[in-house]
């Protein structure tokens, strides 16, 4: 596929681009793609933050899973919202997205505006979770807990933000969609045109991939939702309607959800999927110059595993469940699973920065056209 020529650190520009622009142009890409998918929601409490922000440039098809039940959970309000009130006009998608990521806060009258620790619990995710529970309750006291529900739900619409407003919160717009979705295409173009002209690949640009393709993949479940509106909405409401969101009715709401869409199966076989696919693009790079037939080994087998163990771990987690394994199993079956992922991705950047070592020279041949198209990098 190339010569046979190995070099270390290139100056610019060599036949096109160097080292500097090569790491510049998967750095910059790589940025876009995480600015995109990662970003903050009210509603998620501080480790839910953090956990994004490490598991997002590590393992960032984990994103997906989140994406798609953030965008299920979206649907989910405006079915719930229109059964409660046909009449009206329906929520849109961006007022779901912001109820179902805890975008509003209920406070009591006598609280006042102050959003301290005890008031956390009234976020409108869980909100949602209580009000689906008490619109499917059944029984005697099935009627109350219906008027229970429509009372929030006219509280709750009534002072919901609307679609203007989010706008004007929202840190998203046109440009800041736009930049990065230029870039981001602009080096799948470049990857997919090296392909076709033969030219080499480093493995650095094959690991961009995956954060191209995670992002492309994520973008239309994020299209409607507001980014990263830091403060949430407050409505106060009566006390009866705070007192009504209990746990035992969030938990109850959270099962009726999960039922009636099969939100946890699509997430944790998007994730799957996904990681299937994005490490599917490690096989592009299966006949790759590599210095030492040892690290090529290495590399191959990573990236087989990497496709291979996604795959069975769907089979695996039914034969579990037929098996009625507990719940603590399922957690350390989620551990082992991410961990898996982790691992197998570092080894692929050590391999990366590896091949930047010592890389076939025909990793910096340019493609001339390439940089007549809008882009950031060389």
């Amino acid at each position: 596929m190339s010569d046979s020529t190995y070099v270390g650190f290139m100056p610019e520009p060599y036949h096109g681009r160097g080292t500097i622009s090569l790491l510049w142009l998967c750095l910059s890409t790589c940025f876009f793609c995480l600015y995109t998918t990662i970003h903050h929601d009210p509603g998620y409490d501080s480790s839910d933050q953090v956990a994004r922000l490490i598991l997002g440039p590590v393992v960032p098809e984990w994103t997906c899973g989140g994406a798609m039940m953030q965008w299920t959970s979206a649907r989910v309000v405006v079915r719930l919202c229109g059964n409660l009130d046909a009449a009206r006009v329906p929520l849109s998608t961006k007022q779901a997205f912001w109820l179902s990521t805890g975008g509003v806060v209920f406070t009591s009258p006598s609280s006042g505006s102050d959003w301290g620790p005890k008031y956390t619990a009234a976020s409108s995710k869980k909100i949602v979770l209580a009000m689906f529970a008490l619109q499917h309750a059944q029984g005697k006291a099935a009627s109350e807990e219906h008027a229970l529900a429509q009372e929030i739900y006219e509280k709750l619409r009534s002072e919901l933000a609307t679609d203007e407003q989010l706008d004007l919160r929202s840190k998203s717009n046109f440009v800041s969609k736009f930049v990065p979705f230029c870039q981001i295409i602009w080096f799948a173009i470049q990857v997919v045109a090296r392909l076709g002209y033969r030219l080499d690949i480093s493995i650095a640009e094959i690991l961009t991939m995956t954060f191209v393709a995670i992002t492309l993949i994520a973008y239309p479940f994020w299209f409607h939702k507001p980014y990263n509106i830091a403060e949430p909405q407050f409505v106060e409401v009566p006390t009866t309607c705070i007192e009504a969101i209990t746990q035992d009715r969030v938990e109850r709401g959270e099962e009726v959800v999960w039922q009636s869409s099969g939100l946890h199966r699509s997430m944790f076989n998007t994730r799957v999927t996904s990681m299937m696919l994005v490490n599917a693009f490690g096989l592009v790079a299966w006949n790759h110059d590599f210095t030492h037939s040892i690290v090529a080994r290495i590399y191959r087998t990573i990236t087989v595993v990497a496709v291979v163990v996604p795959g069975l771990w769907v089979p695996f987690q039914k034969i579990s469940h037929l098996l009625h394994a507990n719940d603590r199993f399922d957690d350390v079956r989620g551990w082992l699973f991410l961990s898996f992922c982790i691992c197998s991705r570092l080894f692929l950047l050590a391999i990366a920065i590896y091949d930047l070592t010592n890389a076939p020279i025909g990793v910096y041949t340019g493609l001339a056209w390439a940089s007549y198209l809008p882009h950031i990098g060389s």
